[in-house]
């Protein structure tokens, strides 16, 4: 979950508080909520459809597997195969649970700065870093049925259960990248409005408080 800023408000005992400051943190702030509101909203959505994919997907993957490796599914025979589809399939299961309630697991992209952005191609990287080494599950029971995962590098990083190509579809779900990444740039700049709000309305503050009575 998005941790929020917690901005304190003085005391309105504070005697020439400038109440159009007072106004625009007010503003700001509710501002920023909803922005805040809109982000989770998008990445739940967002997380939901990646999940309810999973499943089909992976058995998508073990059929093109089994065609890709003949000798290893005719060594398995129908039984052999019916139990790997079995565990593909219970794996998946769990994955996509998992997916679906990791919205304040994965490290979503924020803008460097006021001059720059967040876009598909970041919240790509974004679920890659953190479906990837969840993929090993899926490539280990490949593996212990003696297919090949494409684990003969100096890494022995698998190769054959990738995010990008067989958890979900950054095509398929163009809409809801750009859409997630938009909400996450207009949550930015309304943090960055609600910080200069405080700044000029703790300066307000602070004169009002300088002032000889």
């Amino acid at each position: 979950m998005r941790q929020e800023t917690h901005l304190s408000v003085p005391s309105r005992t504070v005697s020439a508080m400038s109440e159009e400051t007072e106004r625009r943190l007010e503003e700001a702030r509710a501002r920023a909520s909803q922005a805040g509101a809109q982000v989770e909203g998008r990445k739940r959505e967002f997380l939901d459809t990646i999940a309810s994919d999973i499943p089909a997907r992976i058995e998508k993957l073990a059929k093109g597997t089994a065609h890709a490796q003949p000798d290893v599914s005719k060594a398995l025979g129908k039984d052999g195969l019916r139990k790997l589809r079995d565990e593909l399939r219970d794996q998946a299961m769990e994955l996509a649970t998992e997916v679906c309630g990791s919205t304040d697991k994965i490290k979503w992209p924020k803008p460097q700065s006021e001059f720059s952005s967040v876009s598909s191609r970041h919240l790509h990287s974004a679920l890659f870093d953190f479906l990837y080494p969840r993929c090993r599950s899926l490539a280990a029971i490949f593996k212990r049925y003696g297919f090949n995962v494409h684990d003969d590098n100096a890494q022995h990083a698998q190769g054959l259960v990738t995010p990008q190509s067989h958890l979900y579809s950054e095509t398929e779900q163009a809409a809801q990248f750009t859409a997630l990444a938009e909400a996450l740039n207009v949550l930015a700049e309304q943090e960055r409005a609600l910080a200069k709000a405080q700044v000029a309305y703790d300066r307000d503050v602070v004169d009002s408080l300088w002032e000889d009575d």
